[in-house]
């Protein structure tokens, strides 16, 4: 099939990941004006706030993909913390060019964040092979771009459970809250405590700040401040976001930032 063939020629074409960290911009951050160089390629995929390109607004699970001559500069919306997973690869062949733009898919048995997370301790490991690290990123980065469903854990939850799930998935942290998922699903904010008991074993309370931890984990390992990392994930002030940090991760936030070498130059 064209599409499998496509699919596998684009993960074959990644030699090796050259970079893999985590963009924050704030309002204060300069533009940037890069060149991608030849024998690289630069995927975004982006967690968070809006950017505007070629006349489209594009936001939470946008992928773009970047190829040699491409220029690194649109604009954000300096009203909120625009973040992005970026991953530089070098290639081997600057003719095989991927879409531009797509979508993380809302089915994919990782979150962006669960991936970025995964992906980061895989690349900081000195001791794994280059070339399977950018053979397993690929893969996950293909399989969004060319797939629109797949078989997961996800399978067996109800319809509506699903449904609610996805648009979980889709929303910023920021923005996270039961009622906004129940006035958008038209289903009943006891009725979504309900299906979260019975399916997942957790309140949605319970579940939108594991959500935020692992968004806030994520953030962490960028150089955006910890306050606005707070504020990014739904936190209404840097000491509730402390206490529920240290409660669920074992440390503070900069603990955390500082213990895992977080900031990548």
């Amino acid at each position: 099939m064209p599409e499998q063939k496509s699919w596998c020629q684009g993960v074959c074409n990644l030699l090796q990941v050259n970079r893999l960290f985590m963009f924050a911009k704030t309002a204060s951050t300069p533009p940037s004006n890069q060149i991608i160089q030849p024998g690289h390629q630069r995927v975004e995929v982006f967690t968070g706030g809006i950017i505007k390109l070629d006349n489209q607004e594009l936001g939470r699970g946008t992928i773009l993909w970047h190829g040699p001559g491409d220029r690194l500069n649109y604009f954000c919306d300096p009203d909120s913390l625009f973040s992005c997973i970026a991953i530089s690869f070098k290639v081997a062949d600057d003719r095989y060019r991927m879409p531009r733009i797509s979508r993380w898919d809302p089915d994919s048995p990782l979150s962006m964040e669960e991936f970025f997370l995964e992906s980061r301790r895989l690349f900081m490991n000195r001791q794994n092979d280059p070339e399977q690290i950018a053979f397993y990123l690929g893969t996950m980065l293909m399989r969004q771009v060319f797939l629109h469903s797949a078989d997961n854990a996800e399978a067996a939850f109800s319809t509506r459970l699903k449904l609610i799930l996805r648009l979980f998935s889709l929303e910023d942290p920021e923005k996270l809250s039961i009622k906004n998922i129940s006035e958008k699903t038209r289903i009943s904010v006891s009725y979504i405590h309900y299906l979260f008991k019975r399916e997942l074993g957790m309140t949605p309370h319970q579940y939108i700040l594991h959500k935020r931890m692992q968004h806030a984990r994520m953030l962490l390992q960028s150089d955006c401040p910890i306050k606005e990392i707070a504020r990014r994930c739904g936190f209404q002030g840097t000491e509730a976001f402390y206490k529920a940090f240290r409660t669920n991760c074992g440390m503070t936030p900069g603990e955390y930032r500082k213990s895992n070498c977080i900031i990548d130059s």
